[in-house]
């Protein structure tokens, strides 16, 4: 309920300050207030001066990783050893 009524408040003071009754300014307006960009870092500060293109390939690396790993052990014990023989099947 506490969410709502904040919600609610926040409206207000956008409307208030910008007179926009329009809802999708004020999604952009919240999205920006309640998103910090220190939670899409990491700890390898090379990555994250390098940009949006680079966080994504960086991200999408240990995805496969760990897809990989996940792969080899559901599949343990059958005759598919790779992601690949699944697809191909």
């Amino acid at each position: 309920m506490k969410e709502l009524v904040n919600l609610v408040n926040d409206y207000q003071y956008f409307v208030e300050e910008t007179g926009i009754l329009d809802l999708q300014p004020f999604a952009n307006w919240l999205s920006k207030k309640y998103t910090n960009i220190n939670d899409f870092k990491t700890r390898e500060h090379t990555v994250n001066e390098a940009g949006l293109d680079v966080m994504a390939s960086y991200l999408l690396g240990g995805l496969s990783s760990y897809v990989e790993a996940w792969v080899k052990i559901c599949f343990e014990g059958s005759p598919l050893y790779s992601l690949t023989d699944y697809g191909i099947i």
